[in-house]
């Protein structure tokens, strides 16, 4: 028998709640710190050098560039994807 407790009023039953989430813990190892300093410092590199670069070289060249790192992404992802299969 059911209680008024698992039905609606209109007489639907109430699902039960959902689990709650892991917990997830703090912890940031030498290594991870590194990766994150030296993402940091090649990532500035990478805009200082596409910056400086503007100004010596053609808009083709500029053009190139970003559509290979739109590319390249798009082409990676979708490896990855046909090998998940």
């Amino acid at each position: 028998m059911t209680t008024s407790a698992t039905r609606r009023e209109d007489g639907q039953r109430i699902p039960p709640p959902r689990p709650l989430p892991p917990v997830l813990h703090r912890d940031l190892g030498l290594l991870d710190a590194v990766g994150i300093g030296f993402g940091a410092i090649v990532g500035a590199g990478i805009f200082l050098v596409t910056g400086a670069g503007r100004i010596d070289c053609s808009p083709n060249s500029i053009d190139a560039s970003n559509r290979s790192g739109v590319t390249a992404p798009r082409l990676i992802a979708q490896r990855y994807a046909d090998a998940a299969r």
